[in-house]
């Protein structure tokens, strides 16, 4: 029997299983870099890219130049690694740096992109500023065990809460309104739900088993069930299960699995699947096996996603809504073996942004810096690799991206309409974890 669930179903990658001995990540935990951001290797003629894969190249060049030499607008939050980690607000219209002592890394902005939040160790508080360094809020004694994930909507913040007596227990998620104060839990009492090392990244540091819309009706959720790892689309509201998608490989070597992108209406998130294959355990050397359409099923099969167009193997973008209905957004598997990490969606939610991997001998890529136009299911690809999540300005017309040369931190901000990279001067030993509005 096919394994298609009864109901609708979703997911993502899961990622490796971690030894038991190994700790679980924190908020305040290193991060891991790869020696040197992957080159994405040489770019053949674009012309010998088959159309079906909806894949373009637009090979941006690199520009060592000064701020006061380039247009850009709004505030970047940066870490400046040669300063022991300070933060500051960059204003890149007039190139002044504004510190703002939010004692961590790690911060999540506003869906207005006006303010961030950070929980600053040092002073056991919860931070609020806005784009020019103000601080606008402090909530005192907020307390270690409660390590933020991600900024919801309006006034409201997701944290992660320790929840149980036992390590290996499955974290809740607190829910809190910086302009009442009010606090609620959603606790991980789901079906399924993954009780040992495989959260979901949140970005940055943060790690959750579960990751609700900003509306707080539906979740998505870790899970797994005898062999199989999956994710959940739940509906809080009915209490249910609505879609589930199984997942027996990843495309990253990473330990945890990427974050669904929920819109900012709540409606749909989206996600990275294998489309349909088959899973033999037993077999060492090939335990996958992707088909070509759903009628190739037999008992060890998951159809995640049924259409008639062709897959070779890997992963696709996909975006599922509330009901579980989904959509597939690209293409790139109908002729390589693809992956995709950190997708992202872009601030008027057009397009997506996240590290392309082709395994493929005459078209070889390695994060790679593409984006998908929503639409169209067209996908440019950069010919530049970075990593960490891609950073979209405000406007959408430049991404921000994390370099790693030579053991260095660095950065460039890439401009998608002049296929330029702009590296600039003075200023590499840096990290951008957010990319704010104009400061008022």
């Amino acid at each position: 029997m096919i394994r298609c669930p009864k109901y609708l179903l979703v997911v993502i990658s899961i990622g490796l299983m971690l030894a038991a001995c190994s700790p679980q990540a924190t908020a305040e935990s290193p991060t891991i870099l790869p020696t040197d951001t992957p080159n994405p290797t040489e770019t053949p003629d674009p012309a010998a890219i088959p159309a079906e894969s909806r894949l373009s190249t637009k090979c941006v060049e690199t520009i060592d130049t000064s701020l006061a030499d380039i247009q850009l607008s709004g505030s970047l939050f940066i870490v400046s690694i040669d300063e022991g980690n300070k933060t500051y607000l960059w204003n890149l219209s007039n190139g002044r740096k504004n510190e703002v002592d939010t004692g961590t890394t790690h911060v999540v902005l506003s869906p207005d992109r006006a303010r961030l939040a950070a929980i600053n160790r040092r002073l056991d508080a919860l931070v609020i500023y806005n784009s020019d360094g103000t601080l606008l809020l402090e909530v005192p004694e907020w307390g270690d065990e409660y390590d933020i994930l991600q900024w919801l909507k309006d006034n409201q913040l997701a944290a992660k809460l320790p929840h149980g007596d036992n390590t290996y227990e499955p974290d809740a998620i607190l829910v809190f309104d910086i302009a009442t104060k009010e606090r609620q839990e959603i606790l991980p009492e789901f079906p399924l739900i993954t009780t040992f090392f495989q959260d979901i990244s949140w970005g940055g540091y943060s790690l959750s088993p579960m990751v609700p819309n900003p509306q707080l009706t539906h979740l998505v959720y870790s899970a797994s069930e005898e062999d199989d790892n999956l994710l959940i689309l739940w509906d809080l509201q009915g209490e249910q299960e609505v879609r589930r998608i199984y997942n027996h490989g990843s495309p990253s070597t990473g330990v945890y699995i990427s974050p669904p992108a929920w819109s900012r209406d709540g409606t749909s998130f989206v996600t990275s699947v294998m489309l349909r294959y088959t899973f033999d355990p037993k077999n060492d050397d090939e335990p996958i096996h992707p088909l070509q359409s759903a009628a190739e099923a037999s008992e060890n099969s998951f159809i995640n996603v049924d259409d008639a167009a062709a897959y070779v193997s890997g992963f696709e973008l996909i975006r599922v809504n509330q009901s579980g209905e989904t959509q597939r957004l690209s293409y790139l598997t109908t002729t390589f073996n693809a992956s995709q990490e950190d997708w992202v969606w872009s601030p008027d939610e057009t397009r997506i942004a996240f590290w392309l991997t082709i395994e493929d001998d005459e078209f070889p890529l390695r994060d790679a810096l593409a984006v998908l136009d929503v639409a169209s299911g067209e996908v440019t690809h950069y010919c530049i690799s970075g990593y960490r999540t891609p950073i979209w300005s405000p406007d959408g017309r430049q991404i921000a991206i994390n370099e790693n040369i030579d053991g260095l931190d660095t950065f460039k901000i890439v401009d998608l309409e002049a296929g330029v990279a702009y590296a600039i001067a003075g200023e590499e030993a840096i990290k951008v974890e957010g990319w704010m509005v104009p400061p008022p």
